[in-house]
């Protein structure tokens, strides 16, 4: 079931499901049983909502972020069939023969859909990058766990997902604490390698152990929906 985040007063919404959270059950409510999938919708939705919100470091100030404070947001469901929120002028055709539209329907025509201006953001972000990384690494997330044969292994992995991935996975890893110290010499050698620019990006053969499709099962490109 779809099912959308509605600003009332500036007459706005997103579609949390084209963002790739999940499909809404038409049995219980929306917010019944998070999981790890409702960070789609809901980190917008703070963003949204934080009356003083701070874009993240190097992170250009969403427009949105924090537009949303103080006005009235709800969650429309898709088989919602009320007529709550549907203009009293269609309403009041409503009774002289006119076909009924329901407040779901009428969000959808009447509103503005910010959903790809999100998506394209989100994609775009620190901390989706940040979560992409560390699902494609593994918990637990102190790294102080990865020896240099499974660093060595992640980054013929991260080779395999493409130029743009492997540089941006070798940069975020560099990055990260407790990494154990024959670790951090393997990586930052080939983050300066990508950053003086002289990295070859060399393809290895695959390997057994290879986690491309590990990865797979960690937070990719959001859903279209």
């Amino acid at each position: 079931m779809h099912y959308l985040v509605v600003n009332l007063d500036k007459k706005e919404y997103f579609r949390p499901i084209a963002l790739g959270a999940p499909h809404g059950s038409k049995y219980c409510g929306i917010t019944s049983s998070y999981d790890r999938k409702d960070w789609q919708w809901l980190i917008p939705l703070a963003q949204f909502v934080e009356l003083h919100g701070i874009p993240g470091v190097n992170e250009v100030r969403p427009r949105w972020l924090g537009s949303w404070a103080g006005d009235r947001v709800l969650i429309l469901r898709g088989d919602d069939d009320t007529d709550s929120l549907v203009p009293e002028d269609l309403q009041a055709m409503k009774a002289i023969g006119a076909p009924n539209i329901s407040s779901y329907k009428s969000v959808r025509q009447d509103f503005k859909d910010l959903t790809g201006e999100l998506k394209a953001s989100i994609e775009n972000s620190a901390w989706m990058a940040d979560l992409r990384y560390a699902n494609f690494t593994q918990a637990p997330w102190d790294y102080s766990w990865l020896t240099p044969e499974e660093a060595a292994q992640r980054l013929d992995s991260a080779r395999q997902q493409g130029p743009a991935f492997f540089e941006g996975y070798v940069l975020w890893l560099d990055g990260r604490y407790n990494l154990r110290p024959e670790v951090k010499d393997l990586v930052a050698k080939e983050a300066a390698a990508i950053v003086s620019g002289l990295s070859t990006y060399a393809q290895p053969a695959p390997t057994k152990t290879c986690l491309a499709d590990q990865a797979g099962q960690g937070v990719g490109t959001l859903a279209n929906s």
